[in-house]
């Protein structure tokens, strides 16, 4: 049995090379003209090739010779749309594609080989056997647990001729989407068997793994950026640069609140998976979010991809004072059992991150000071204490510290938060480029600003608005040095704008409803613009949902990296539909929100959750519930709950938002184990050794809540006062 595959847009460019017999020879060097330094074939490729595959290439036949991969990969190989030809046994007239339909293993050399016209004009479809391989990207849910895996499912099991037999079918009454096209290469349905491709295929040179610069914003709203709505009263024009170089999002969701989204950020995970369910996190003598075996993205790129990892900006994810945890609030950096000769506890490094210029709550939480790698900048003479509500003119403008006084560095400048980060974040760009020049970066910087207290500069540079010049400050850099065709740029926000901002008759989450910390589009849908010149397509928008937990796995499969087990297990690549508006089969369909009160227990507490584009709204409390149809209603003016034609699908939201949340109900029956290849039942976790099956398990939490759950014992006095389903959906 053979299947044609479904084929998947690339997100990288194939550099396509003129015939099989076109290679670069591995022990050939040769000296760079400026700096004499002695590089191989590669590294006409891995910066800039456009400048030097023509300086060395043209200029030097040896090097031509030797190098015939690299030196011939800017070649531009298209297929002549408009070309057509007859088959030799039926006379019928096709045209490229026809070479690539079916069997391309025998079409292909039988006329590419053997016609020369055929040959140049159908470049691509010629020099591209397609393999027989798994759709990237491609998920299923399994039908016994609800859990969504993808192709590699398969091959982890001992059970994998099973597991085939079962799933590897057409669309049907049990599955909406084609496992057996999907996972053709996982199915064993290929000519080779299990694992093997249909024919052998050209291996050109891969694409170096690019640079990824990610900058949050902070209290950023969808109408701050003018490419959403229209609504901003402030110019943008580095925004909407970024927006016209590159693929503009409209329907992506953090947390309603910072921190929290910050971890969704870092983790590919839901706020509630990670130490604390919700909450601003400081210094303490708690640990950061990070559970066990729980990665970052910055950790993951690094030890799967050699990426150098580097943070700037607000953390804002918990540490712990040195030597031991023990801390004292108000005298933060002075007091005598403090040892700040010792790295900060759970900061930034120990999570993965090379190098960091970070303070740990942004502009708005003491310690006032920076901290660099881990380690404090702030000699002991020179802490000050700063009173809350206090003003103090510097020399970029007047710093302003709110409501939380404390501890700082007596040169402490709120005005000029930004633009250090933006001088930070390219000095880490310039060592990097000097230091490991072969090597990708991950560099996440978190702004300070609009987060109060509002203390914008006199001037930035050429004093215009601060969000929008740090982005045309770093974008500017990456530009003069020549790596934007080798980087991705990514810019969004941790949630929604803030109320305040209609003060001024500015909108800053657009014409959503609600405003950070709030259940409502406005409280967590947020900006979010990728840029990767000559990869990614420009000019573009996106209309389907997405979630900030979305970006690791992205950035994964961008890189070609695996995820390790335990983490990221929320996050869903969309990765293909970057490259094309048209790949919205990889897209998740759903997404849960969670909104606390301040406290983070009772007072409210609001969960809702997407199905495409219906939102179900449900506050705990009063156990009421609303339902929005967001591609009319994006506003959420009008509550269709009681319409009975939603009825099923209400009761449908609300079984998943549950399972979802931090107090799932128990499951029923057997589940696997997708550690062990193993099936039990949530008894399993009770009944030896609990505590280590729970935490060597994520299923233990996710599926045996009332056993492996660490919210268990606040479910229902806490989160969940009525401890029944809503009325309308009895």
């Amino acid at each position: 049995m053979f299947r044609k595959a479904t084929i998947i847009a690339l997100i990288l460019p194939t550099l396509l090379v003129a015939a099989q017999t076109c290679t670069d020879d591995d022990a050939f060097t040769f000296d760079t003209i400026n700096t004499g330094k002695t590089v191989d074939c590669a590294w006409l490729t891995l910066n800039n090739p456009d400048i030097r595959i023509p300086k060395y290439c043209d200029t030097d036949p040896s090097i031509q010779e030797a190098c015939c991969i690299s030196c011939n990969s800017l070649i531009t190989c298209t297929d002549d749309d408009a070309f057509t030809f007859d088959t030799i046994n039926t006379g019928k007239t096709v045209d490229c594609a026809w070479l690539t339909l079916h069997n391309p293993d025998i079409r292909i050399p039988k006329y590419c080989d053997t016609d020369p016209s055929i040959k140049e004009a159908c470049c691509i479809s010629c020099n591209s056997l397609i393999p027989c391989e798994d759709t990237s990207g491609f998920t299923f849910k399994l039908d016994f647990n609800g859990n969504t895996v993808g192709c590699n499912w398969f091959l982890k099991s001992k059970h994998a001729s099973t597991r085939t037999s079962t799933y590897c079918v057409e669309s049907g009454s049990l599955y909406d989407v084609d496992i057996a096209d999907g996972c053709i290469n996982s199915c064993g349905l290929c000519t080779g068997g299990n694992g093997g491709n249909s024919a052998p295929t050209i291996s050109p040179p891969a694409r170096r793994k690019p640079n990824v610069l990610l900058i949050m914003a902070d209290d950023f709203g969808t109408g701050d950026v003018p490419a959403y709505w229209n609504s901003s009263i402030v110019d943008m024009p580095n925004l909407n640069r970024l927006g016209a170089k590159g693929v503009t999002f409209k329907d992506v969701h953090s947390t309603p609140l910072c921190a929290p989204s910050r971890y969704m950020l870092l983790s590919g995970l839901y706020a509630h998976r990670g130490v604390h369910k919700q909450g601003t996190w400081d210094i303490t003598h708690n640990s950061n979010q990070f559970r066990g075996k729980q990665k970052s993205i910055a950790k993951v790129l690094k030890d799967g991809a050699n990426y150098h990892t580097y943070m700037a900006g607000k953390w804002h994810l918990g540490a712990k004072v040195p030597p031991n945890g023990s801390y004292n609030s108000t005298h933060l950096l002075t007091h005598p059992m403090h040892d700040w000769s010792q790295a900060l506890i759970d900061g930034p490094p120990d999570i993965g991150f090379d190098s960091s210029f970070i303070t740990t709550g942004g502009i708005q939480a003491s310690p006032y000071s920076f901290f660099k790698d881990g380690y404090l900048t702030t000699e002991q003479e020179d802490v000050v204490y700063w009173d809350k509500y206090s003003e103090h003119d510097m020399p970029h403008g007047r710093s302003v510290i709110g409501k939380h006084g404390g501890e700082g560095s007596n040169d402490w400048d709120s005005t000029a938060y930004n633009m250090i980060l933006v001088n930070e974040t390219i000095a880490f760009v310039d060592n990097h480029l000097h230091d490991k020049p072969e090597d990708p970066f991950f560099a996440y910087v978190a702004l300070g600003g609009v987060h109060i207290p509002h203390s914008p500069p006199d001037f930035y540079m050429d004093g215009t608005v601060v969000k929008d010049l740090v982005v045309g400050s770093l974008v500017s850099a990456m530009e003069e040095r020549l790596i934007m065709n080798d980087t991705i740029i990514i810019f969004t926000s941790d949630n929604g704008g803030l109320a305040k901002s209609q003060q001024f008759s500015h909108y800053t989450n657009g014409i959503l409803r609600g405003n950070k910390g709030q259940i409502w589009e406005g409280g967590h849908r947020v900006p979010m613009i990728w840029r990767y010149d000559g990869v990614f397509p420009e000019n573009e928008t996106r209309e389907n949902l997405i979630g900030l937990n979305d970006v690791f796995a992205t950035l994964c499969e961008i890189a070609g990296v695996d995820i390790p087990y335990g983490s990221a297990y929320d996050s869903i690549s969309f990765a293909p539909y970057i490259a094309s508006n048209d790949k919205t089969e990889v897209l998740r369909t759903q997404l849960g929100t969670w909104a606390y009160d301040t406290n983070g227990w009772r007072k409210q507490f609001l969960q809702a959750i997407r199905y495409n584009d219906l939102k179900l709204v449900h506050n705990t409390e009063t156990n009421a519930i609303a339902l929005f149809d967001l591609m009319e209603d994006l506003s959420e003016i009008t509550d269709l709950s009681e319409r009975s034609e939603h009825l099923d699908t209400m009761k449908s939201m609300y079984k998943e938002l549950m399972a979802l949340g931090p107090c799932p109900d128990d499951r029923l029956g057997t589940f696997e184990l997708s550690k062990k290849s193993k099936e039990v039942n949530c008894a399993w976790f009770a009944s030896k050794n609990t505590r280590r099956r729970c935490r060597n398990h994520i299923e233990g939490e996710l599926l045996c809540n009332s056993i492996c759950g660490r919210y268990k014992d606040k479910c229902n006095s806490d989160l969940f006062p009525n401890d029944e389903v809503p009325t309308l959906l009895q």
